[in-house]
């Protein structure tokens, strides 16, 4: 949720990390994984008060979507302007912007 209590080590100063990585540890409730660097796509586009349908580059962070514990689709969240990072629909880095593939 809004990327509350997450840490990414490569934006995080050592003593920051090791302290996150200890209490995860005794905790034994974190998950890790391997920073990817976001690769972009090219989605077409429409804004308010444009009549045509435009293209840009954005960087979508992916969520599955189940139903029944059956794969019905893909979420896609994304910074209209084309930037990177965890992305939320509520919050301080929230996005209006999103799309459902099925």
């Amino acid at each position: 949720m809004s990327g509350k209590q997450v840490v990414i080590g490569r934006e995080t100063e050592q003593a920051q990390w090791e302290t996150a990585v200890a209490a995860a540890a005794e905790a034994g409730t974190s998950v890790v994984q391997e920073y990817v660097d976001p690769q972009t796509y090219r989605l077409a586009m429409c804004a308010d008060g444009v009549d045509e349908p435009y293209e840009v580059d954005v960087a979508p962070v992916l969520g599955p979507l189940l139903f029944g514990g059956r794969p019905a689709g893909v979420y896609a969240r994304f910074y209209g302007d084309g930037t990177s990072g965890i992305v939320s629909v509520f919050g301080g880095s929230s996005s209006d912007n999103c799309v459902v593939a099925v």
